[in-house]
């Protein structure tokens, strides 16, 4: 077992080429099993590699900190979140077993990874793309974790697909870009499994949740809120429907802005 001690690290490639980082592990095979560091990976071959060249996260089973953006993400089997896990535009990220949030934050956006960063040189258009999770075994939420979907319009999706068991007990959070992008004869399905057992903390079946154009690193909202949900979760699927924009909210909000790194 390998654990990657508190430091951090950004990748971003694209166009076909890759930034890569060689961990020294000998001949034999390197992983890392236990992530304490703070880790960004946008766009396809980004990350630590062995000296054969093989993805050194390739069994990552607990990360602290862990952004994805434009490109895929799977695990070997189950994984835990303990701070922040950030699924960007562009990518799905697959855990083949159980994923709990332990703490921090779980988050899903279509904002592309590439256009979060802003670099120049690399592809910002389109900013908004699909991003998805998959979770193969159970999901839990702990009380100490929140779940955030953020959103630009409808066309596109963040969603989350748990094959077992959906375990609420944490925090429910939104993002909105574009308040004008949304009506609330719109609905979202963002997360679906096989059940769906206990509730959010800070809202119930039935009840409305606040929308935020931004978040800060440590998952707390910036501003008030742009409007509100009608939430609805049954045994199976999380539904937002009915969005009510709060008055004077201006189209754009922070979600971009706010770089929350």
């Amino acid at each position: 077992t390998k654990t990657l001690h508190k430091t951090y690290h950004i990748w971003e490639a694209a166009g076909g080429r890759s930034a890569t980082t060689e961990v020294l592990g000998g001949s034999r095979p390197f992983e890392i099993v236990t992530s304490e560091a703070s880790l960004v990976l946008f766009g396809p071959n980004t990350g630590f590699r062995d000296r054969n060249g093989e993805d050194a996260l390739r069994n990552l089973s607990t990360s602290a900190r862990l952004l994805v953006g434009n490109r895929d993400f799977t695990t070997a089997g189950s994984f835990t979140t303990t701070s922040r896990l950030s699924v960007y535009g562009g990518s799905e990220f697959t855990v083949n077993g159980d994923m709990t949030v332990e703490g921090g934050f779980f988050q899903l956006s279509t904002l592309s990874g590439y256009a979060r960063e802003g670099e120049v040189g690399f592809p910002v258009d389109p900013e908004f793309i699909s991003s998805n999770a998959f979770v193969q075994g159970n999901f839990s939420l702990t009380t100490e974790g929140a779940l955030r979907f953020d959103f630009f319009d409808p066309t596109l999706s963040a969603t989350l697909t748990v094959n077992g068991t959906a375990i609420l007990a944490g925090v429910l959070q939104i993002g909105v870009d574009d308040v004008s992008q949304i009506s609330a004869s719109e609905s979202f399905t963002v997360m679906t499994a096989a059940q769906i057992t206990g509730q959010f903390s800070n809202v119930a079946n039935g009840g409305r949740v606040d929308a935020f154009g931004g978040y800060d690193s440590l998952g707390n909202p910036l501003g008030d809120p742009v409007g509100t949900f009608l939430v609805t979760y049954d045994a199976t699927t999380l539904v937002l429907s009915d969005f009510e924009p709060s008055a004077n909210t201006p189209a754009r909000s922070l979600l971009r802005s706010a770089r929350d790194d």
